[in-house]
């Protein structure tokens, strides 16, 4: 035990960056809450349509197969 003792005198000294407290106030970005629905639609409860139309709504116009 003594001679552990000796040797931790002949210890180099720790670096600046280990010997040096911590920072009491870090640069921390404050918290925002965002709310759970925002950018959330409202969708409304519809009839069913035929699957002929669904199809002609979301076909490119003016293509050469038209009805």
């Amino acid at each position: 035990m003594l001679a552990a003792m000796g040797l931790a005198g002949c210890a180099p000294a720790p670096p600046a960056y280990l010997a040096a407290p911590m920072i009491a106030t870090p640069s921390v970005r404050p918290v925002r809450a965002d709310p759970v629905t925002a950018g959330l639609g409202r969708f409304e409860i519809v009839e069913p349509k035929g699957w002929d139309a669904l199809n002609r709504n979301v076909t490119p116009k003016g293509g050469s197969h038209a009805p």
